[in-house]
């Protein structure tokens, strides 16, 4: 396991040692596919982008903010129990990401989230 500081550091060891290009997506690049479960009917698949995902992350947090909470921090924590292909799951990781927050993974029993806690 590494954490995504030590991440970032190794690609920038890399990059400096000029073995590797990175390529910086673009804000209309696919940043994932979301698809719905079929409830309604056949099940669909949606392109979010890169602009699509930084925008959600943005709007979140300013109806948060607005309603009295705190800004976001990297001393906040976030548990993440959601499926991971649920688009307000991938906001909420965004958010963690954008903010520096720590992010926690529940183990798939519901019912025991309060011990993952």
């Amino acid at each position: 396991m590494y954490t995504f500081k030590q991440v970032v550091e190794e690609g920038q060891k890399v990059q400096a040692q000029g073995r590797s290009v990175v390529n910086e997506p673009t804000p209309d690049d696919v940043y994932l596919l979301s698809y719905t479960s079929g409830t309604t009917g056949d099940p669909k698949g949606v392109k979010v982008s890169h602009k699509m995902m930084v925008q959600n992350v943005y709007a979140m947090k300013t109806r948060l903010t607005a309603t009295g909470a705190k800004e976001f921090d990297e001393a906040d924590s976030y548990i993440s129990y959601l499926p991971p292909a649920h688009v307000f799951e991938q906001i909420l990781l965004g958010i963690s990401m954008i903010y520096g927050m720590s992010i926690g993974f529940f183990g798939g029993n519901v019912l025991k989230l309060t011990e993952d806690m």
